[in-house]
């Protein structure tokens, strides 16, 4: 995606399916532009650390969002909002 700025925060939700969570991924939780560590929202899970594939990776211009990514965060055919802060 592109924001036009390096995000250091992003919510990602899927929209075209329902029971589909509010996942929040930040830099200050990764320490870095690789964002593997994120939080469910909507969920009383705990945060997930070092979840491998699943990760955003924050860029000068937007992020982009790793192909391994469950269908919650991306799929082909997926329809999404997301919400970035720099």
């Amino acid at each position: 995606m592109t924001t036009g700025f390096n995000p250091r925060w992003v919510l990602i939700k899927r929209s075209n399916l329902t029971n589909k969570d509010w996942v929040m991924f930040d830099q200050a939780r990764s320490g870095g532009n690789d964002m593997n560590d994120f939080l469910v929202a909507n969920t009383a899970a705990a945060e997930f650390v070092n979840a491998g594939d699943t990760k955003i990776n924050g860029l000068s211009n937007g992020f982009s969002v790793n192909a391994g990514m469950w269908d919650g965060v991306n799929a082909s055919g997926g329809e999404y909002f997301y919400w970035a802060i720099a």
